[in-house]
């Protein structure tokens, strides 16, 4: 996922990357970021190459999931929602989600980023059916960011993501208690009343993007969670929905002879933008690890353009 910083550079974030065996701070991290411009592209690592968003000292890692910029007396301020992950060799994917954390950074005008702090949501809890709030965030004109998370009912031959809508002001993203949730009817204070505003059944995947043009809300995901093949843009009249689906924008073909992955797709609403579609990426990877450290460049992010719906 990306940024536009107020200086026109981005902020380019990834979730496990690949480096080569002698980079300093490891041959895998599970964060990496770039400061990107015209004709450059800057690698950004945390202390000694490690994370930018250090690991906690008990080994768990942050994926970042979301990340909305707001500008402030020279710099902007950057607010990242990302997954704390364990690994879990017992899992089939490997990995198991504990929660969100809320990550920030500050980044002066043509300035370095500084990490600010990392603050972690409620305990460790590896249930699906707990909302990963920051699945996706939304800065509206009207001084609310709109964030928006996932859950799975953990039921048998369920595979999508029910997706769930709450708002909060910047100043108060740290503090969940002050958010505001949408319970089907209104907008309450508290997050176990939130309404499930697209099913788990035919529903997202775990991370997605969610976001408003021309006073339109479009969610864009893979059907049927994190694996499914099909692209699917969602749309509303407002953030908190109704959605509808629309008929599939891409089929995602994979070659699963082969352990070819396709997963987490991702909206750039401001990148390249033009009217009547958007710019997505996907991930692509194998199941053979091998593979990949032989040639990392068969584990990166494809780009497309879809169409949005009339």
């Amino acid at each position: 996922m990306e940024a536009l910083l107020t200086d026109g550079r981005r902020l380019v974030l990834f979730g496990d990357t690949l480096r080569a065996e002698d980079y300093p701070g490891g041959a895998f991290v599970r964060n990496s970021m770039m400061l990107v411009e015209p004709g450059e592209a800057c690698v950004l690592t945390g202390p000694g190459g490690a994370e930018v968003i250090p690991d906690r000292s008990d080994g768990i890692g942050y994926w970042p999931m979301s990340v909305i910029v707001t500008s402030r007396g020279g710099r902007d301020d950057v607010a990242i929602m990302a997954q704390r992950v364990a690994a879990s060799p017992s899992d089939d994917l490997g990995f198991i989600v504990l929660g969100t954390s809320l990550v920030r950074l500050h980044i002066p005008v043509g300035g370095v980023p500084v990490l600010r702090g990392t603050v972690d949501f409620g305990p460790d809890d590896p249930s699906r059916e707990r909302v990963t709030w920051g699945a996706a965030m939304w800065p509206s004109e009207d001084g609310w960011v709109h964030v928006f998370g996932t859950s799975n009912p953990e039921g048998t031959g369920v595979f999508g993501w029910a997706l769930h809508a709450a708002r909060a002001r910047v100043a108060d993203l740290a503090d969940p208690s002050r958010w505001q949730y949408w319970d089907g009817m209104r907008w309450g204070d508290q997050s176990e009343t939130a309404a499930t505003i697209i099913p788990a059944e035919g529903g997202v995947a775990q991370v997605l993007s969610v976001f408003e043009r021309d006073g339109r809300w479009f969610a864009v995901s893979t059907l049927d969670g994190d694996l499914g093949d099909s692209v699917v843009v969602w749309e509303a009249p407002d953030a908190n929905g109704p959605y509808t689906a629309n008929p599939v924008s891409l089929e995602l073909v994979t070659d699963e002879s082969a352990g070819e992955l396709k997963y987490l797709v991702i909206a750039h609403p401001d990148l390249f933008e033009q009217s009547g579609s958007v710019v997505i990426s996907y991930s692509q990877g194998s199941t053979d690890l091998d593979e990949l450290v032989t040639d990392p460049l068969n584990y990166r992010p494809r780009f497309v353009r879809i169409s949005l719906p009339d």
